[in-house]
């Protein structure tokens, strides 16, 4: 926090414009630092001590684990929250991944 023109920001998170700037992946580690998305439909994110990473975007998922080709596939019924966990017919995936009943 700053205060008075004095700021005492937590360990790795750097002080930007007067204010701390905390797992900011614009920000991450120095001012300005950004972290960029690697991955299609990946989104960066910034640990504390300015360590980037990525997670695939809402709604995305990497099955195969090959960071090329990214977040390669779409959730669906056929990756219910997680890759290979498919619903079958009749069945509909749950926000907490369990196939369910429509």
């Amino acid at each position: 926090l700053c205060t008075g023109g004095a700021c005492a920001c937590p360990a790795g998170a750097p002080e930007c414009g007067g204010t701390c700037r905390v797992n900011d992946a614009q920000n991450c580690g120095a001012c300005g630092q950004a972290c960029a998305a690697p991955w299609q439909n990946s989104a960066p994110t910034c640990r504390p001590g300015g360590i980037c990473e990525f997670n695939c975007a809402p709604g995305w998922i990497n099955c195969d684990g090959r960071i090329e080709n990214g977040c390669e596939r779409a959730l669906d019924a056929t990756d219910c929250r997680t890759c290979g966990n498919n619903c079958p017919y009749p069945l509909t995936c749950a926000l907490d991944g369990r196939c369910v009943t429509s």
